[in-house]
This record gives C-alpha cells, sequence and structure tokens, in this order.
C-alpha cells in the first residue's frame, strides 16, 4: 500500500505537472539558455488574493504584477536565487522567492510596472 507521500507525488506527475491535464508548456530563461518545461503558472492580481496574500499589498500609484510557477522539483538547471531576472515566456521578472513544497518548486515572480 503507498504512503500518502507518494499518492500525492504520483498526483503531481499524472495530474498537476502533466501538460495533457492541467499544466502547460512554458519557456524559463535565467542564467544561461533558454529551455521549455511543463508547469502549472498563476497570476496574482489585488481582487484575487492568495499567494501569500499576493505577497502583501503595495504601495499605492504603483502595479505590480506577479505570478508563481509551479515546476517538478529537480527539472530546472539548479534555482534561481531571489532578485535574480528570469524570463518567462519572454516576459521579464525578477524572482521574489523559491520554496518546494511535496515535490513541486514554486518560484515566485514580480515585475514593477507603473
Amino acid at each position: 500500500m503507498k504512503t500518502f507521500k507518494e499518492i500525492i507525488a504520483d498526483d503531481v506527475h499524472r495530474t498537476f505537472l502533466n501538460p495533457d491535464e492541467f499544466s502547460d508548456i512554458h519557456e524559463i530563461a535565467y542564467g544561461g539558455e533558454p529551455f521549455a518545461a511543463p508547469c502549472q503558472v498563476e497570476s496574482w492580481t489585488h481582487g484575487h488574493m492568495t499567494r501569500r496574500e499576493a505577497w502583501d499589498v503595495d504601495m499605492d500609484g504603483i502595479f505590480d504584477i506577479k505570478k508563481s510557477i509551479y515546476i517538478e522539483t529537480g527539472k530546472l538547471p539548479g534555482l534561481p536565487a531571489e532578485g535574480e531576472i528570469l524570463r518567462l515566456d519572454g516576459e521579464r521578472f525578477r524572482v521574489s522567492g523559491v520554496s518546494d513544497e511535496y515535490g513541486i518548486t514554486i518560484i515566485d515572480l514580480s515585475e514593477v510596472a507603473s
């Protein structure tokens, strides 16, 4: 019988990060050549707060675009550092944070546009 962790790991691969089911192929580039990988990308706006309440509300007059990339742990050629520039599908973002949860690496991105 599988453990709960094994069931979650299977679900990550079969469903959440499967491009035929839930994720999409995105182009990611940082510190070298771009590469394509199946991942889930979420955009966070002030109207739909969640991911740490969109990393706290920003200053008045500043519009901050925030995204989170969910990708299988180990699929990246190393992890980007906080503050590093990362391109997602050609758009430029700054890495706001990196974490790992149940075999999924989460990269939080922020782009400030006024």
